[in-house]
């Protein structure tokens, strides 16, 4: 691809993916928590949903400015919480996502304003358990085979 289009293409194809994962992977109303498989997998680094839930709301409150934050798994094959910027996302760092917390103001201000932390809050009721769980069973599927 020409040098001159390559910012241009990875800002507008990553906005296009990072916003479909999104709302791909919410649900109202959704499931409590995780199914087995999945749930497993994020306690055996986060030892429980609470901590889980409480290392995503650290680090999607920890974004400067516009960006997501990612339940992915690494490269390693464990569980990970990492931040993009911008329209970023983790595939360029060699990491499968399955789940990504929008924090740009626009996600949020209209009903929460400037209190992300309200807005992560809520955000984590309506997360599609069932769907990030098929989103791990999917990386089961093609890499643990």
């Amino acid at each position: 691809m020409p040098a001159e289009f390559r910012t241009d293409i990875k800002n507008n194809a990553g906005g296009v993916y990072n916003h479909i994962f999104y709302f791909m992977n919410l649900r109202n109303p959704a499931p409590n928590t995780p199914p087995t498989p999945l749930l497993s997998f994020l306690e055996s680094k986060y030892k429980s949903m609470d901590a889980f839930e409480e290392a995503l709301t650290e680090v999607a409150l920890s974004v400067f400015g516009s960006g997501y934050a990612w339940l992915v798994i690494n490269a390693f094959g464990n569980p990970d919480i990492v931040t993009t910027a911008n329209q970023d996302t983790p595939l360029t760092m060699n990491m499968y996502p399955l789940l990504n917390v929008d924090v740009w103001e626009h996600a949020y201000y209209l009903k929460h304003y400037n209190k992300r932390a309200d807005y992560v809050k809520d955000w984590l009721q309506v997360i599609n358990w069932n769907r990030v769980n098929q989103n791990y069973l999917n990386y089961t599927k093609r890499y643990l085979l």
